[in-house]
């Protein structure tokens, strides 16, 4: 609970303490003052019964008999009224001592809250955190009732579809998440979060040469979280695996050449990038189809044995290209100062090789913030000899990221320091789907370390 919840918190007690503390005074005090009960005319000092009397002075204490010297009934104290008074003022004053102030703070007593008062604290975003919390953990112990349970599904799917979702807000989505790998949501509910749970963008290079593969990517933004659930000392999470299912070109199916596939746990917001390549031809303008499945388990993640499938969802991206002869394709530009040479070189952190067993050896590399475009074809070298390995590249003005240039062709044994040069490749460049100018400066790394995995 932070400050001003607790301010308000606070101020919610004295409020109701006040209340009893006002209220056991007016019941102390009115049962104790009593009232009258009765018809008969009484003296207003004695109490003598004035009926049948002769005289106009009281029998009693000669008081002169008048209206403003008579009252009618009997005296009677409201024990019971003045009884509670007592009570309420106790309950009032108990907070002042320390013991019991402690217990009284302890106390969640936003969890007493009415649910549709809470469900109203979510258009708070000082409340929001706190109230979708609260309503979770009451679905989870099947203490929602359903009318609010199905208004918080609602709020939380409007918020799953929004462009760009506040970062306090994706609580929510935790409980969304819970939700569906539970198997609490409607058929339409689950149709709705599933729609809205990938969003799929497919970017192709938009001018290839004839018969060159056409490098295309998926790039997919997850709008799918849920909690780490630990049950048995086993932890459970929603995850997912996607491969590709097939491409059209022109609607026509086509085979492909390379691929992927990818498993992972699902993080809201989370980003990324998939690729391949499509054989290009003939000349001419043509859309691009890819399909994707993505398949959802719930359990340890990565382990279809202890996991159980949830739902299968396929997600499509679609774009254009043109194929045109080799020598019509625009050349990439070929970048290179002295200033450039230095930040390039001052980006791209040392690379790291990694000797797997019986596997053959991956290499890494890692640019940060890249001050222009790059694409390398990564070689080791060792003594005179040079190992091709792959190659990398990485686009301006993006963060920190990492490339395995992979290299588990090269099975021959490495000494522990080897040098590791980045030569620029216009064929790597042309197999991206954006880079059209690259630097051209070689980059070499000497002394690498090659590490065991």
């Amino acid at each position: 609970m932070n400050g001003l919840e607790q301010m308000m918190m606070d101020a919610i007690i004295l409020m109701f303490l006040a209340l009893l503390l006002i209220s056991g005074l007016y019941l102390l005090i009115s049962g104790w003052r009593g009232r009258r009960v009765g018809d008969e005319p009484r003296c207003r000092k004695c109490e003598y019964i004035l009926l049948h009397l002769t005289s106009d002075r009281c029998p009693e204490c000669g008081t002169g008999i008048s209206a403003e010297s008579t009252v009618i009934g009997e005296y009677q104290r409201r024990w019971g009224r003045a009884v509670t008074g007592i009570v309420l003022l106790i309950l009032a004053c108990l907070p002042m001592v320390p013991p019991v102030r402690k217990a009284l703070v302890a106390i969640n007593w936003y969890s007493y809250k009415p649910a549709s008062w809470v469900l109203r604290d979510l258009d708070s975003p000082g409340m929001f955190d706190m109230a979708a919390k609260e309503l979770a953990f009451r679905d989870l112990a099947r203490k929602l009732p359903e009318s609010v349970r199905q208004k918080l599904i609602e709020k939380a799917l409007l918020d799953q579809a929004a462009a760009a979702l506040p970062s306090h807000r994706t609580v929510l989505q935790y409980y969304l998440g819970d939700t569906f790998a539970d198997g609490r949501l409607t058929p339409s509910q689950v149709d709705r979060f599933l729609d809205q749970a990938i969003i799929m963008t497919l970017t192709v290079r938009p001018i290839v040469a004839e018969g060159d593969q056409v490098p295309y990517s998926m790039n997919f933004e997850s709008r799918v979280a849920s909690n780490v659930t630990v049950r048995g000392g086993t932890s459970s999470v929603l995850w997912y695996e996607t491969t590709v299912s097939l491409y059209k070109v022109n609607g026509e199916v086509r085979p492909r050449s390379g691929g992927f596939s990818s498993r992972s746990t699902f993080s809201f917001g989370g980003q990324g990038t998939l690729g391949s390549r499509a054989s290009a031809s003939p000349v001419g303008k043509h859309t691009l189809e890819v399909d994707l499945v993505w398949t959802f388990w719930y359990g340890p993640p990565h382990d279809k044995v202890m996991s159980r499938q949830v739902d299968t969802r396929t997600y499509s991206g679609k774009a254009s290209y043109e194929v045109v002869p080799r020598e019509l394709v625009p050349a990439i530009e070929l970048l290179y100062t002295s200033e450039l040479e230095e930040q390039v070189r001052a980006a791209i952190r040392q690379p790291i090789i990694t000797r797997h067993l019986g596997a053959g050896h991956s290499v890494m590399i890692h640019m940060d913030d890249a001050p222009c475009n790059t694409a390398f074809d990564v070689f080791v070298k060792n003594n005179q000899e040079e190992m091709r390995v792959g190659s990398v590249a990485f686009a301006k003005g993006k963060g920190t990221r990492g490339y395995n240039a992979g290299g588990h062709e090269i099975r021959q044994p490495l000494p522990d320091k080897v040098t590791v040069i980045l030569r620029p490749s216009v064929e790597a460049a042309k197999n991206t789907v954006d880079l059209t100018a690259i630097y051209s400066g070689e980059i070499e790394f000497a002394d690498v370390e090659v590490k065991l995995r």
